[in-house]
């Protein structure tokens, strides 16, 4: 099956589940993980499905609810809100919302856990910097409430722990790579 089907196959499987895992695709059409990634970023490209933590959902689910300045969806498990004088800010990951800091001067800061979406202070979270999981904007950084979660996933996907002050010198140190 070529990949345009192939796409078109997980939109129809999409609409009569909901929800779908990339390993259950990988099942389903017997093909590597990094052929269903491509299929799936193919598929964000377009606006069709918002990408989620091992798999994905329709991007209809978030028809209508606000999205990060990047245009990505607002998932609960990744987002970041910032409190300002003028009222609330969301954003798509932690990344996204760090980048905006240095452009404001936030009352509040909250993240949200990787794991279960729980929201907590950013000076209460535990980042990992520069994983080899990227399931939103580049550079990766993601949020997690306990210090053995951010431990566990780091084991499986590399990259260096921090908290808040890591966190923001990382992509301070990320961004002025990028303009050299």
């Amino acid at each position: 099956m070529g990949g345009e089907m192939r796409r078109q196959e997980i939109l129809r499987l999409l609409r009569q589940r909901g929800g779908l895992a990339v390993r259950e695709l990988c099942d389903y059409f017997q093909v590597s993980r990094m052929t269903i990634h491509r299929d799936l970023r193919q598929l964000e490209r377009n606006r069709l499905v918002a990408r989620i933590h091992g798999g994905l959902v329709s991007a209809g689910q978030f028809v209508g609810e606000s999205r990060c300045a990047c245009q990505r969806a607002l998932l609960p498990h990744q987002q970041s809100r910032l409190l300002l004088p003028s009222g609330e800010v969301h954003f798509c990951c932690c990344s996204c919302a760090f980048q905006h800091l240095a452009e404001r001067s936030p009352k509040l800061l909250w993240v949200s856990d990787f794991m279960t979406g729980q929201t907590l202070l950013a000076t209460d979270a535990y980042y990992l910097m520069n994983s080899m999981a990227i399931p939103c904007c580049q550079p990766s950084i993601l949020s997690f409430a306990e210090e053995g979660d951010v431990l566990n996933f780091r084991s499986g996907f590399g990259g260096a722990i921090g908290q808040l002050e890591e966190a923001l010198g990382f992509l301070r140190l990320e961004q002025t790579l990028k303009q050299d």
